[in-house]
């Protein structure tokens, strides 16, 4: 029962927050972690079936390994990590059902046109990806560490536009703090990602980096490194 969920009760909630928000007219912020998709994967059969064989009837590899996919049983790691693909695909594909649900609230709730909305992810999932399964501090190639980052205007300013700039979640802050119409404190030393709404030059950035434990990336258009 996908109402079980953890994205199912995080979004119903955070609806009810809004409802809160809406009836009180005064500015707010909301900060809506669903858990999801983390494993263990778990989605219901007709969000698999949308992926992976109807038919399938094997082991369901809902929580992998952090390690090589010589790891699982030999001659068995294609069909688990197909199996893997389609699990994670179908998590995915929850949370976004229910994400779509919170979203159709605040529009009911028309208060989306004023309001900021960012969408970030923590990181990825290797599923196969360099022989590998899980997420490895040791190794962060661009699929672990390379993740989603969407910023919405409330006047759809740039809407359906990208940058290639190596934007960071630690822009994530000053980004809001300026969309709100408040100073940006100098503590924060990310960038203002607004700029780009209004047209305005961001300082140069060749490079992303970040870590992981006790490991650390740098990542260029052309060059990945971590150690």
């Amino acid at each position: 029962d996908e109402t079980n969920s953890f994205a199912a009760r995080v979004f119903k909630d955070a609806s009810r927050v809004l409802r809160t928000a809406a009836r009180r007219r005064e500015p707010f912020a909301l900060v809506v972690d669903t858990f999801e998709p983390h494993e263990p994967w778990t989605p219901p059969r007709r969000y698999i079936d949308m992926y992976g064989d109807p038919d399938y009837r094997g082991p369901e590899p809902a929580r992998p390994y952090y390690a090589p996919v010589s790891r699982y049983l030999s001659g068995s790691e294609l069909v688990l990590v197909d199996r893997m693909k389609a699990l994670y695909a179908a998590e995915v594909t929850m949370t976004d059902r229910w994400l779509g649900v919170f979203l159709e609230r605040l529009h009911d709730l028309r208060l989306e046109r004023e309001t900021a909305i960012v969408l970030v992810s923590d990181h990825g999932f290797f599923v196969g990806d360099h022989g590998l399964t899980g997420k490895l501090s040791a190794r962060l190639h661009p699929e672990l560490i390379h993740v989603p980052l969407i910023v919405i205007h409330p006047e759809r300013r740039k809407a359906g536009q990208t940058r290639r700039w190596f934007a960071s979640t630690h822009d994530v802050a000053p980004t809001l703090v300026s969309m709100a119409g408040l100073p940006v404190p100098e503590a924060m030393d990310g960038v203002d990602l607004s700029r780009f709404f209004d047209g305005r030059k961001v300082p140069d950035r060749d490079y992303a980096w970040g870590g992981y434990g006790n490991s650390f990336f740098v990542r260029t258009e052309r060059w990945k490194a971590f150690g």
